[in-house]
């Protein structure tokens, strides 16, 4: 869990931070499986086209609405270019003060939209709560135990369509539990 690593645990946002920054190091192990996967032997091509492009900027937004440094930054710079076309159309006094108002409004749109898009996550997942992996295989029959964790991160588990199953073959007494 990244919340409970010392990065996250001693600087504000130190759990986005770190995973923004831990997105470089995973696109080159992709990209190097890929080679070897791929290309021929002793050569890195698409590991070469990756490192290519420059470093890779990770933007992340954590479970409390936090987000990264770099979600910042291109707030910042979507502000800053709004501004500089818009802010005498808009009757500001100068790009300075437009562009505190735009980044103002942009922080706060974009949050919410974090915040709507974590809640509506949260929601999706309310079925499984109280359910074991056995349970809702001997439901379906349809679902799967997820795969084991990679490096600490579970992958995504095959339940199919179970939104549509949880309707039409709920059991009795589960509406005592909603």
């Amino acid at each position: 869990m990244r919340y409970q690593t010392a990065r996250a645990r001693d600087e504000q946002a130190g759990a986005v931070a770190g995973r923004a920054a831990a997105v470089q190091a995973e696109a080159e192990r992709h990209a190097r499986e890929l080679d070897r996967t791929h290309s021929a032997a002793g050569t890195t091509p698409i590991l070469d086209r990756l490192r290519s492009f420059g470093p890779i900027r990770g933007l992340a937004v954590g479970q409390y609405g936090e987000c990264s440094p770099d979600v910042h930054l291109l707030l910042e710079a979507a502000a800053t270019a709004a501004a500089h076309r818009q802010w005498a159309r808009y009757g500001a006094r100068d790009v300075v003060e437009y562009r505190g108002h735009l980044l103002g409004l942009y922080r706060r749109a974009f949050g919410a939209l974090a915040k709507q898009a974590l809640a509506r996550h949260r929601l999706s997942r309310v079925q499984f709560v109280g359910r074991s992996v056995e349970d809702l295989a001997a439901r379906g029959g349809q679902l799967a135990r997820p795969p084991p964790p990679v490096d600490g991160v579970l992958p995504p588990a095959l339940l199919g369509d179970f939104h549509g199953y949880q309707v039409f073959h709920a059991a009795p007494g589960d509406a005592d539990r909603a």
